[in-house]
Order: C-alpha cells, then sequence, then structure tokens
C-alpha cells in the first residue's frame, strides 16, 4: 500500500504543478490580450488623432490662402468712402506725368450682378492734355494700378499747331489730348 500512496502522490504532484502552470499561462495569456487590446485602441487614437491634426493643418493653410486672396480683391475695389481719395490718386498720377486732367462726369450705376454684392459700378469720364509720352504712361499706370479699371474708351488726339513750349511741333512737344471714361467697383 504504501507504494501505491506513493505512486498516487508521484501521479497528482506532476498533474499539480502542471495545473498551476496552465492557469499561469492562462492568466498571462490573458494580461497579454488586454495589453494588445489596449495598444490597438491608442495606436488607432494616433492615428486618428494624427489624420486629424493634417487636416487642421491644411484647412489652416487653405484660409490662410483664401484671407490672401480676400485681401487682395478687396483691396482691388474702391473702399466705401474712398471715391474722393480716388479721384485724388488719378489726379496725382496725371500730375505726375505731366499732364492736366479735367474730370467732366462721375456717376454710379447699379447693376443686378454688382448691387447684390453690395458693390457699384463707378464710373469717370476725364480728359487729359500733355505730351505723348506722359499719356501713354498714365495710361499704362491705370492699367497697372491696383484697382481693378476697365478703360472703357481712351482716344488720343494730338494737335500739330499747339506745342507744348512754342518751338516747331515734333512728337515730344505736340499737345496730345486724351479723353477716357474709366469703371472700377466700389463699396456701396
Amino acid at each position: 500500500m504504501p507504494k501505491q500512496k506513493s505512486f498516487k502522490k508521484i501521479l497528482w504532484t506532476p498533474g499539480l504543478l502542471i495545473l498551476v502552470i496552465f492557469i499561469a499561462y492562462y492568466f498571462l495569456w490573458r494580461d497579454i490580450k488586454s495589453k494588445n487590446e489596449r495598444i490597438s485602441t491608442l495606436s488607432q487614437d494616433i492615428s486618428s488623432e494624427s489624420v486629424r491634426q493634417d487636416y487642421l493643418i491644411l484647412t489652416q493653410k487653405v484660409i490662410e490662402s483664401v484671407n490672401t486672396d480676400i485681401s487682395r480683391i478687396n483691396n482691388s475695389i474702391v473702399a466705401k468712402d474712398g471715391d474722393v481719395s480716388f479721384i485724388e490718386n488719378l489726379e496725382t498720377l496725371a500730375k505726375s506725368n505731366g499732364l492736366t486732367i479735367t474730370i467732366d462726369s462721375l456717376i454710379f450705376e447699379d447693376s443686378p450682378q454688382t448691387s447684390s454684392a453690395g458693390l457699384t459700378v463707378f464710373r469717370i469720364n476725364a480728359k487729359t492734355r500733355g505730351n505723348w509720352a506722359g499719356t501713354y504712361t498714365f495710361l499704362s499706370q491705370l492699367e497697372s494700378s491696383p484697382f481693378k479699371i476697365k478703360i472703357n474708351k481712351f482716344t488720343f488726339l494730338g494737335s500739330e499747331g499747339e506745342t507744348l513750349d512754342g518751338k516747331k511741333p515734333s512728337l515730344s512737344n505736340i499737345v496730345w489730348q486724351g479723353a477716357f471714361e474709366i469703371a472700377v467697383l466700389k463699396y456701396k
């Protein structure tokens, strides 16, 4: 009988040891599984935050680009109370090119396309008088103005018998008269 007891003891001891090892493996496996799930969740959160951050950066760049475009558009339209300043700049531009300028008419036109945006068309009819180079330069400076100016009409007329300095007429000293109509957008 003692042999049988010792045999049973020999069988129970490894069986119990195997059971303890299986239980330890189960708890280890469960711990590894829960850590992997947390890692996976954190990885997905990091990935979605990265995508979100990239989207926010892209949106910020688009907004900055749009703000620049809006600023350029606003600078190409005469301000609500800027019509007098615009005319003064026009007169200064003419005088800087050696021209005399006469404003014949100022007209504010509302059109369906512009009035819905709070804009009006500011039309100016004027005449200049001076040398050919000044008249030509004045026209080119009008076209390159920061304001979006539409030149509807522009005519040159040189007076052969009239000169700026009283000398024999030549291209450089003949009095040139320019007549023009321009249109520029203006805020109401």
